[in-house]
């Protein structure tokens, strides 16, 4: 209907608006965030972290974010690599490498700040000084958080919580981080 219209009224060399949509500038982005922090861990069964009921945990990670463009607005698919440190009281040094994949939507508050939710699988292996021990666990995580844009780039401030094993393990974590 819109190209009927427009060579219905625009019949001379005359400058003429398109309003046509132009699938060539939709194109995929992709993000890469670097993000730290702190939280706290429980674990209900005690064979896992070798005796550790409860810890404060420290993390590490990336992520890379995916928009979907017009496909998906508001909605980035997310591939999120984490380290977790926990410690022993039997100074073992306890590691948690985690592979996430989920989709996280975003809700702009006013002009600068957008509020985000964020979910979907957690896939973790836990590391006892260097070995790897107890193999793969499967579960999910969830978060907030918030996103103040720097330009072209994004200051990340997040609160996840993660329940892998299926609630053997439990933990809550708050992360600051930047989106380049």
């Amino acid at each position: 209907m819109v190209r009927d219209y427009h060579e219905d009224v625009c019949t001379s060399n005359e400058e003429c608006i398109k309003y046509e949509y132009d699938d060539s500038k939709e194109k995929t982005k992709c993000y890469l965030s670097v993000f730290a922090g702190g939280g706290y861990g429980s674990c209900s069964d005690s064979e896992i972290w070798y005796g550790i009921r409860r810890s404060n945990t420290f993390t590490v990670g990336a992520s890379l974010d995916i928009d979907g463009g017009r496909f998906a607005k508001g909605m980035l698919f997310q591939l999120i690599g984490s380290y977790s440190g926990v410690r022993s009281k039997n100074e073992y040094t306890l590691g948690i490498w985690e592979l996430n994949t989920g989709v996280m939507f975003g809700f702009p508050i006013n002009n600068k700040l957008k509020f985000t939710v964020r979910g979907g699988l957690a896939f973790s292996a836990c590391f006892v000084d260097g070995g790897i021990d107890g193999g793969l666990a499967k579960g999910l995580y969830g978060g907030c958080g918030l996103e103040l844009p720097v330009q072209k780039h994004a200051v990340l401030f997040n609160v996840d919580y993660r329940c892998i094993g299926w609630g053997k393990i439990n933990v809550v974590q708050a992360t600051m981080g930047y989106r380049f």
